[in-house]
């Protein structure tokens, strides 16, 4: 949440602009012409992802949008000679990291059961079920081990205690 409030504000302009400077070098072109591929190919973004998607986030939405109009935008300056390899890759870089961001935190799904032995919890089109819980102890840690299966996959994701640090820490799975 920190990064979001403080980050986003102020990349986003920054997003907005990349495409803008690279294609205004020309002069004698208006900058809706020189705009029209990179903004058709972000609406074009939002109006997929509303159609395959909905419902779904506004910020990933217009993330998505916002890294097609950087990277079209970049690739659109690049060949038409107004931008230089080294930084249409960097801008690619950028919009690739967006889009990433953007799909990554939108389709996410979190959720957060307690589940006793044989209880069962569906995430989408999965099924977990804990099989058992066991314990032990290694030279350095304490451990708790579940075992959760999934069809023909076994899932054993610990919590650790570090001795004598007494850090906990906790193996995915």
């Amino acid at each position: 949440p920190y990064f979001n409030q403080t980050l986003v504000p102020l990349i986003l302009p920054s997003l907005l602009l990349i495409p803008v400077g690279a294609l205004l070098r020309e002069g004698n072109t208006s900058l809706f012409q020189l705009l029209i591929l990179p903004l058709t190919a972000g609406l074009g973004a939002i109006v997929f992802l509303l159609y395959i998607y909905y419902p779904l986030s506004l910020g990933t939405i217009l993330g998505c949008g916002l890294a097609m109009w950087v990277l079209t935008g970049s690739l659109e300056a690049f060949f038409k000679g107004r931008l230089r390899l080294g930084p249409t890759l960097a801008h690619i870089g950028v919009a690739l990291s967006l889009l990433g961001i953007s799909v990554g935190s939108g389709l996410r799904v979190d959720e957060t059961k307690i589940l006793g032995l044989n209880e069962s919890l569906t995430i989408g089109s999965k099924t977990l079920t804990l099989q058992k819980v066991t314990e032990g102890k290694t030279p350095t840690y304490l451990y708790e081990k579940a075992t959760l299966v999934s069809g023909n996959n076994i899932l054993t994701p610990e919590k650790r205690l570090y001795q004598p640090q007494n850090s906990l820490l906790s193996e995915t799975a």
